[in-house]
């Protein structure tokens, strides 16, 4: 599951390494201290699930004070569109644009990446590949370089939503989800998408002789990638 302490990382740099083999130039560790509010926030649902559309906040989009009120349902305080490749040299590209990267360590898949915004200070994510009730998506810490910080979950786009369920059962070695993070649980998926699940493992299935778990698994650069939180 995401680790509870943030490490400070720079484009470039991979985490905690040293330039030049000197230590003093290892970027500083910093601690993530979350703080958990004893008065839940208005509208919050306890124990809250996400909406069993999942096109529902894409709906929602343009009316903002609704999307305010669904993210507060399930205690977080808004909601972002982003999205995540992946790639076979351990980058990332987020956003289409900002790079990262990622490493599979400690019985999950992290990911690293630092972003500029008009409209915010740039800021720094630390999140993980993991497996929820249903489907795969990231969770994680950001801190935001004029000292916020918080936590952050990205849901798979809807379109790709049964290929993330898929790819839950095959990458077993997938933790779920620290309690700290607080994402709200996962609604059954449509039976839409079920029936596809199934008719794609079926073929898969028969292509592999029978033995489902034979079929060949995509790899981390084909994960799906994320969008709405």
């Amino acid at each position: 599951p995401p680790s509870r302490g943030w490490r400070w990382w720079r484009a470039g740099e991979g985490a905690g390494s040293a330039s030049n083999g000197d230590e003093a130039d290892v970027p500083p560790q910093r601690q993530l201290e979350v703080t958990v509010l004893h008065e839940p926030m208005q509208g919050y649902e306890p124990g809250a699930v996400q909406n069993s559309d999942p096109n529902f906040l894409n709906e929602l989009w343009h009316d903002r004070p609704a999307v305010s009120r669904e993210c507060r349902r399930i205690g977080f305080h808004g909601n972002i569109r982003s999205s995540l490749v992946l790639l076979e040299d351990r980058t990332v590209e987020a956003a289409h644009h900002i790079r990262g990267s990622w490493e599979k360590a400690d019985g999950t898949l992290r990911v690293r990446w630092e972003q500029n915004y008009s409209q915010w200070a740039a800021t720094s994510y630390e999140v993980s590949l993991v497996k929820g009730e249903h489907w795969l998506y990231v969770c994680g810490t950001f801190v935001m370089m004029d000292g916020r910080s918080g936590l952050i979950y990205l849901n798979p786009p809807p379109n790709r939503l049964a290929d993330a369920a898929s790819l839950a059962r095959r990458l077993d070695w997938l933790q779920p989800a620290a309690p700290e993070l607080r994402v709200p649980g996962q609604p059954l998926l449509p039976a839409a998408m079920r029936d596809e699940i199934a008719a794609k493992e079926a073929t898969e299935g028969a292509a592999s002789g029978g033995n489902p778990s034979a079929a060949s698994a995509p790899s981390a650069s084909h994960l799906p990638g994320g969008g709405g939180g």
